[in-house]
C-alpha cells in the first residue's frame, strides 16, 4: 500500500465528523455505505453530504434536538494496476431518537434534495446500502458517559 504497513486489505481515506451532543445517550444508528462509480456522482453526493453536516454543526440546538453525531468515511476504489474506479462513502449518524433522527431528515432541504436526485436517477453511479440499527429491547444498550477534554 500507500502508506507503510496498509496491506491489500487495509485501505486508507478520508473522514469527516459532526458533533452535537457528544455525550448524549444514542438510541439510533443509520448507516448508509455508498458506492459511487464516476467522478460526477461523488462530487454531487460529497457536496450533499458536506452541506448536510454543515447544517446539522451549525445548528445550535442540534444537541438539544437529539443529535449525538454524524460520521462519514470516504475510500477510494482502485482497480487493476492501482486505477481509480470509484468510491465507496460510508456515513455513520447517531441520534438520541427515532423521531429526532425522523424529524431532522425529513426537514433539512439538503437531505432532502440529495434524496430526490437519487430517486430521481440524478445520480447515475450511485448506489447505496441504508440500515437503522437500534438496541434490542430485551437487552439494553450499555451505554457509559466518559471524561471529555476540551
Amino acid at each position: 500500500g500507500a502508506i507503510s504497513g496498509c496491506g491489500p486489505k487495509v485501505e486508507l481515506g478520508v473522514a469527516y465528523l459532526a458533533t452535537g451532543r457528544p455525550q448524549g445517550k444514542p438510541d439510533i444508528f443509520h448507516l448508509n455505505v455508498g458506492h459511487l462509480n464516476n467522478d460526477e456522482d461523488f462530487i454531487r453526493t460529497g457536496e450533499a453530504t458536506y452541506k448536510m453536516m454543515q447544517s446539522l454543526a451549525e445548528d445550535p440546538e442540534a444537541g438539544e434536538k437529539g443529535f449525538v453525531a454524524n460520521l462519514v468515511a470516504l475510500i477510494p476504489k482502485k482497480g487493476e494496476l492501482n486505477v481509480l474506479r470509484g468510491y465507496r462513502q460510508y456515513n455513520l449518524s447517531v441520534w438520541e431518537s427515532t423521531k429526532a433522527s425522523h424529524d431532522w431528515y425529513v426537514n433539512n432541504q439538503d437531505h432532502v434534495k440529495i434524496v430526490h436526485k437519487y430517486r430521481n436517477q440524478g445520480m447515475s453511479s450511485f448506489g447505496a446500502m441504508l440500515s437503522q440499527l437500534e438496541p434490542s429491547p430485551n437487552r439494553p444498550m450499555r451505554w457509559q458517559v466518559s471524561c471529555m477534554v476540551s
